[in-house]
């Protein structure tokens, strides 16, 4: 499904700013800039998206299959990522980054976590920076492809024991986590990584700590 952007809608997933209308970004595959990534005027860690568009609850593919698809824009629509992988110069997108031994690890985190083409856009450009040494650079990278993930109609039922589980005021000012946002993290991930969020998740509550752990949780997958 395509979406129109018109400006920069944020998303807050871990105190870090993704860009959901980042068209500059989508093709150059550069992480947003780490000076910006402050969450300010956020409801949390896994916060919700002020603007953007709105999905159905299914990934939804136009004509010819999946939207997904490498991230060329016209007039400001940007196709969504989900299962269907991206092509680069005729072939697949990268989902390792072998070449890079700084890299590698989080790579393959990322592959197993992510759905197919939300990690690749992330592969593709953690394969731009210069190392992995910076954990900022590598969730940024990570957020360029969970920003601009297909919408899964599972989501809500997915987000809504974890939510409420996690923090019971959770969407209130100061809280780190809300529906919303959780729906639009839960959207990018494989059923491994929400298996993997869910379980950190339940352990944080288990040790009454997940109001204000929930960073690490998403963390451990975004990097």
């Amino acid at each position: 499904m395509g979406r129109a952007r018109s400006g920069v809608a944020s998303l807050v997933v871990v105190g870090l700013t993704v860009a959901v209308g980042w068209t500059a970004a989508c093709s150059s595959d550069r992480p947003p800039p780490t000076s910006s990534s402050s969450g300010a005027g956020s409801s949390g860690v896994v916060g919700s998206s002020s603007g953007g568009s709105s999905d159905s609850g299914t990934d939804a593919p136009s004509s010819g299959g999946d939207a997904s698809s490498d991230a060329s824009s016209d007039a400001g629509v940007i196709p969504c990522y989900g299962d269907a992988p991206l092509t680069a110069d005729g072939g697949a997108a990268p989902l390792d980054c072998a070449g890079s031994p700084t890299c590698a690890a989080h790579c393959a985190s990322i592959r197993d976590h992510y759905r197919v083409a939300v990690a690749q856009a992330a592969i593709r450009c953690i394969l731009k920076l210069p190392s992995c040494a910076s954990l900022t650079d590598v969730r940024a990278c990570t957020d360029l492809g969970i920003g601009n993930a297909c919408a899964v109609g599972t989501s809500s039922a997915y987000c809504t024991p974890l939510v409420t589980s996690c923090d019971p005021a959770a969407g209130q000012p100061g809280s780190n986590i809300d529906q919303a946002g959780c729906e639009r993290f839960a959207h990018a991930l494989s059923a491994s990584g929400r298996a993997a969020f869910s379980t950190c998740i339940q352990a944080k509550v288990t040790a009454g700590t997940c109001p204000v752990e929930i960073i690490t949780c998403a963390n451990e997958i975004r990097q």
